[in-house]
């Protein structure tokens, strides 16, 4: 693989896909595979999904709503490099000091790791760290939440990706159709969804997550972005979580040609026990102060 080591970026060529590392906007920028590029926005972590009308029944969006600020405002707070197991520290990636390794022998790699350290402005003690290793079979990414005991329950822990085109569809293996910590009563096998559908919910909120998944291909025309991995979460929308809360009906979800691709270590039950009190049953919901893991291979 080459590798470029850029003023504020590092980028990395394989055989059939590159990407492009920000370190002034703290993440992953471009992922283009066969000619396809799959990001429009840096990625970043989540901590929000769109709330149910059990949540705002029983005041979770009240006592949670801190973590919609971070779900907006997440500050990347250090990044590392290593190059077939040599690493480097911040300061000697970017410029001036990048300048050393333009021509030394690490632009020809096997394996090329960085890592992403984000923080929230409420806790000192909660971090996130995103750790993207790139080989030419493809990339793993790697997923931590360190938690802290004071704050409130999340809504959700994960990645997001946000897609510059309407997906025409998406194959996932897991299990069959919308399912939670709390419904997936469903049959286990392969499913093909076509576009990116939304259910005609009354009021707009959280929908279309699919937990226990092995893996998921995404579809654009000839184009296909596989994730796999041993259990995870996710769901793919035109929506962010953001834009679901926002509205109150349909017609108020702005046009869009994107498509938002969450991957979710952790996500919270919808409940639906009783919609004006009852909280999600407690093995349901996502206690902060634990940590959580997602491990996916992109490609």
């Amino acid at each position: 693989m080459n590798v470029v080591f850029g003023d504020y970026t590092l980028g990395v060529h394989a055989k059939d896909a590159s990407y492009i590392f920000s370190y002034a906007k703290g993440g992953l920028e471009s992922l283009s595979k066969n000619g396809t590029e799959w990001i429009s926005k840096p990625v970043r972590p989540l901590f929000w999904r769109a709330t149910t009308c059990n949540d705002r029944g029983n005041g979770f969006s009240y006592k949670s709503s801190v973590w919609m600020g971070a779900d907006l405002f997440t500050e990347c707070s250090g990044i590392s490099v290593s190059v077939d197991g040599h690493g480097f520290c911040q300061d000697e990636i970017i410029a001036p000091a990048n300048n050393k390794l333009i021509d030394s022998h690490y632009r020809n790699a096997k394996s090329v790791t960085i890592i992403f350290e984000y923080r929230v402005s409420f806790s000192d003690a909660a971090r996130t760290i995103i750790s993207y290793t790139v080989t030419e079979s493809g990339m793993r990414t790697d997923y931590y939440y360190h938690g802290d005991e004071s704050l409130p329950s999340v809504p959700a822990l994960g990645i997001r990706f946000i897609i510059p085109f309407t997906l025409d569809g998406y194959e996932y293996e897991g299990l069959k159709g919308e399912t939670y910590p709390d419904r997936c009563h469903a049959a286990e096998g392969r499913y093909s969804v076509d576009g990116l559908p939304v259910p005609q919910y009354v009021v707009p909120q959280e929908c279309g997550m699919h937990i226990h998944t092995k893996d998921v291909i995404l579809r654009k025309g000839e184009s296909l972005l596989e994730i796999k991995g041993s259990d995870f979460a996710f769901s793919a929308l035109p929506y962010t979580a953001l834009e679901l809360e926002s509205a109150w009906h349909h017609d108020e979800l702005p046009y869009s040609e994107k498509s938002v691709l969450s991957l979710f270590a952790a996500v919270r039950g919808v409940g639906g026990i009783n919609s004006w009190g009852a909280d999600v049953r407690e093995d349901c919901q996502i206690d902060a102060g634990r940590n959580y893991e997602l491990s996916v291979v992109i490609s």
